[in-house]
Protein backbone atom coordinates (compact mmCIF):
# COMPACT_ATOMS: atom_id res chain seq x y z
CA UNK A 1 0.00 0.00 0.00
CA UNK A 2 1.32 3.85 -0.99
CA UNK A 3 1.57 6.32 1.44
CA UNK A 4 -0.16 9.28 0.55
CA UNK A 5 0.42 12.73 1.76
CA UNK A 6 -2.55 14.25 3.51
CA UNK A 7 -3.63 17.39 1.57
CA UNK A 8 -4.16 20.61 3.98
CA UNK A 9 -5.59 23.19 1.46
CA UNK A 10 -7.12 23.39 -2.03
CA UNK A 11 -3.31 25.17 -3.63
CA UNK A 12 -2.30 21.49 -2.18
CA UNK A 13 -4.40 19.75 -4.21
CA UNK A 14 -4.11 22.00 -7.19
CA UNK A 15 -0.23 21.45 -7.12
CA UNK A 16 -0.76 17.63 -7.10
CA UNK A 17 -2.75 17.48 -9.98
CA UNK A 18 -0.87 19.45 -12.05
CA UNK A 19 2.41 17.37 -10.78
CA UNK A 20 0.15 13.78 -11.53
CA UNK A 21 -1.73 15.29 -14.71
CA UNK A 22 0.75 18.30 -15.93
CA UNK A 23 -2.54 19.86 -16.84
CA UNK A 24 -2.72 23.47 -15.80
CA UNK A 25 -6.28 23.84 -14.94
CA UNK A 26 -5.92 27.73 -13.65
CA UNK A 27 -5.73 28.33 -17.68
CA UNK A 28 -8.50 29.99 -19.57
CA UNK A 29 -8.86 27.56 -22.28
CA UNK A 30 -12.10 25.13 -24.03
CA UNK A 31 -9.63 22.27 -24.47
CA UNK A 32 -11.67 19.25 -23.46
CA UNK A 33 -8.80 17.52 -21.30
CA UNK A 34 -8.59 21.09 -18.98
CA UNK A 35 -12.09 21.17 -18.57
CA UNK A 36 -12.58 17.42 -17.67
CA UNK A 37 -9.63 17.82 -14.82
CA UNK A 38 -10.86 21.18 -13.95
CA UNK A 39 -14.24 19.80 -12.84
CA UNK A 40 -12.52 16.99 -11.00
CA UNK A 41 -10.76 20.20 -9.58
CA UNK A 42 -13.92 20.87 -8.45
CA UNK A 43 -15.55 18.21 -7.77
CA UNK A 44 -12.71 16.78 -5.14
CA UNK A 45 -12.66 21.01 -3.92
CA UNK A 46 -16.83 19.94 -2.99
CA UNK A 47 -16.58 16.33 -1.84
CA UNK A 48 -13.21 16.16 -0.02
CA UNK A 49 -12.52 19.86 1.02
CA UNK A 50 -16.70 19.99 1.81
CA UNK A 51 -16.17 23.58 0.50
CA UNK A 52 -19.57 25.43 -1.06
CA UNK A 53 -20.20 26.27 -4.87
CA UNK A 54 -19.64 29.98 -3.97
CA UNK A 55 -16.16 28.92 -1.70
CA UNK A 56 -15.23 27.10 -4.99
CA UNK A 57 -16.03 30.21 -7.58
CA UNK A 58 -14.31 32.32 -5.21
CA UNK A 59 -10.96 30.26 -5.13
CA UNK A 60 -11.04 29.24 -8.88
CA UNK A 61 -11.85 33.36 -9.77
CA UNK A 62 -8.51 34.59 -7.30
CA UNK A 63 -6.39 31.65 -8.51
CA UNK A 64 -7.13 31.11 -12.19
CA UNK A 65 -6.96 33.20 -15.34
CA UNK A 66 -10.67 32.56 -15.26
CA UNK A 67 -12.22 36.08 -13.86
CA UNK A 68 -15.76 35.00 -14.26
CA UNK A 69 -16.21 32.00 -12.60
CA UNK A 70 -19.19 32.02 -10.83
CA UNK A 71 -21.21 29.54 -8.41
CA UNK A 72 -23.46 28.19 -11.47
CA UNK A 73 -20.24 27.63 -12.94
CA UNK A 74 -18.49 25.17 -10.41
CA UNK A 75 -22.40 23.77 -9.76
CA UNK A 76 -22.21 22.65 -13.67
CA UNK A 77 -18.60 21.53 -13.16
CA UNK A 78 -19.62 19.15 -10.30
CA UNK A 79 -22.46 17.68 -12.58
CA UNK A 80 -20.32 17.55 -15.64
CA UNK A 81 -17.69 15.42 -13.83
CA UNK A 82 -20.12 12.51 -12.49
CA UNK A 83 -20.82 12.24 -16.43
CA UNK A 84 -16.94 12.40 -17.86
CA UNK A 85 -16.50 10.13 -14.97
CA UNK A 86 -18.77 7.51 -16.43
CA UNK A 87 -16.70 7.31 -19.32
CA UNK A 88 -13.11 6.88 -18.08
CA UNK A 89 -14.09 5.23 -14.54
CA UNK A 90 -10.81 3.52 -13.51
CA UNK A 91 -8.46 6.53 -14.49
CA UNK A 92 -10.72 8.75 -12.33
CA UNK A 93 -10.98 6.56 -9.63
CA UNK A 94 -7.34 6.45 -9.78
CA UNK A 95 -6.85 9.75 -9.50
CA UNK A 96 -9.33 10.49 -6.86
CA UNK A 97 -6.96 7.36 -5.10
CA UNK A 98 -4.20 10.65 -4.89
CA UNK A 99 -6.48 12.93 -3.14
CA UNK A 100 -6.33 12.45 0.50
CA UNK A 101 -7.58 15.72 2.52
CA UNK A 102 -6.75 16.81 6.03
CA UNK A 103 -9.70 17.73 7.96
CA UNK A 104 -7.77 20.55 10.05
CA UNK A 105 -10.15 23.57 8.39
CA UNK A 106 -13.55 23.42 7.67
CA UNK A 107 -13.36 24.85 3.70
CA UNK A 108 -16.74 25.61 3.71
CA UNK A 109 -16.29 28.70 5.80
CA UNK A 110 -14.14 29.65 3.08
CA UNK A 111 -16.84 32.07 1.18
CA UNK A 112 -18.15 33.42 4.37
CA UNK A 113 -14.22 34.51 5.21
CA UNK A 114 -13.46 35.86 1.74
CA UNK A 115 -16.83 37.76 2.04
CA UNK A 116 -15.22 38.91 5.95
CA UNK A 117 -12.07 40.47 3.91
CA UNK A 118 -14.00 41.80 1.35
CA UNK A 119 -15.88 43.88 3.73
CA UNK A 120 -12.84 44.55 5.81
CA UNK A 121 -11.33 45.74 2.47
CA UNK A 122 -14.37 47.96 2.10
CA UNK A 123 -14.51 49.13 5.91
CA UNK A 124 -10.45 49.98 5.76
CA UNK A 125 -11.54 51.91 2.55
CA UNK A 126 -13.85 54.46 3.95
CA UNK A 127 -11.38 54.72 6.89
CA UNK A 128 -9.20 56.21 4.74
CA UNK A 129 -11.39 58.20 2.81
CA UNK A 130 -12.91 59.80 6.29
CA UNK A 131 -9.24 60.37 7.26
CA UNK A 132 -8.56 62.39 4.07
CA UNK A 133 -11.65 64.37 5.02
CA UNK A 134 -10.64 65.21 8.77
CA UNK A 135 -7.04 65.83 6.85
CA UNK A 136 -8.63 68.30 4.33
CA UNK A 137 -11.09 69.82 7.24
CA UNK A 138 -7.99 70.07 9.89
CA UNK A 139 -6.34 72.13 6.74
CA UNK A 140 -9.51 74.48 5.96
CA UNK A 141 -9.55 75.00 9.95
CA UNK A 142 -6.30 76.35 10.10
CA UNK A 143 -5.89 77.79 6.60
CA UNK A 144 -4.93 81.61 7.24
CA UNK A 145 -3.16 81.13 10.52
CA UNK A 146 0.68 82.01 11.03
CA UNK A 147 3.41 79.72 11.57
CA UNK A 148 3.21 81.09 15.17
CA UNK A 149 -0.09 80.58 15.96
CA UNK A 150 -0.19 76.68 14.51
CA UNK A 151 3.03 76.20 16.69
CA UNK A 152 0.94 77.66 19.85
CA UNK A 153 -1.00 75.18 19.45
CA UNK A 154 1.48 72.61 19.80
CA UNK A 155 1.99 74.42 23.48
CA UNK A 156 1.71 72.70 26.72
CA UNK A 157 -0.90 74.91 29.44
CA UNK A 158 2.34 76.38 31.34
CA UNK A 159 3.98 77.06 28.10
CA UNK A 160 0.77 79.05 26.79
CA UNK A 161 0.69 80.92 29.62
CA UNK A 162 4.11 82.21 29.62
CA UNK A 163 3.60 82.65 25.43
CA UNK A 164 0.68 84.25 26.65
CA UNK A 165 2.27 87.07 28.99
CA UNK A 166 5.01 87.84 26.61
CA UNK A 167 2.47 88.08 23.53
CA UNK A 168 0.38 90.97 25.82
CA UNK A 169 3.62 92.72 25.93
CA UNK A 170 4.14 92.73 22.69
CA UNK A 171 0.65 93.75 22.30
CA UNK A 172 1.01 97.04 24.63
CA UNK A 173 3.77 98.05 22.83
CA UNK A 174 1.49 98.48 19.49
CA UNK A 175 -0.99 101.12 21.47
CA UNK A 176 1.19 104.08 21.01
CA UNK A 177 1.09 103.64 16.99
CA UNK A 178 -3.03 103.32 17.32
CA UNK A 179 -4.32 106.91 16.31
CA UNK A 180 -6.25 108.39 19.27
CA UNK A 181 -9.56 109.38 18.54
CA UNK A 182 -9.37 112.73 20.43
CA UNK A 183 -7.60 115.32 18.40
CA UNK A 184 -6.77 118.63 18.97
CA UNK A 185 -8.04 121.53 16.41
CA UNK A 186 -6.34 124.29 15.42
CA UNK A 187 -7.52 127.17 13.91
CA UNK A 188 -5.26 129.81 11.95
CA UNK A 189 -6.02 133.61 11.24
CA UNK A 190 -6.82 134.63 8.12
Amino acid sequence: MKNFKLLKNPKEAYDLLYKITSIDIYKKTRVRQVIEHRAFFCYILRTKFKMTYEGIAQYLSVHSKIKSYNHATAINSCNKFVIYRRYELEYWEALESHFNVSSQFEYSQLSKLLGIQENFIELEKKHVEALNTIKEYEIERFDGYTQNELEYRKLDKEQKQQYDERAKMVLKSFEWKKPKDDYEVITCAS
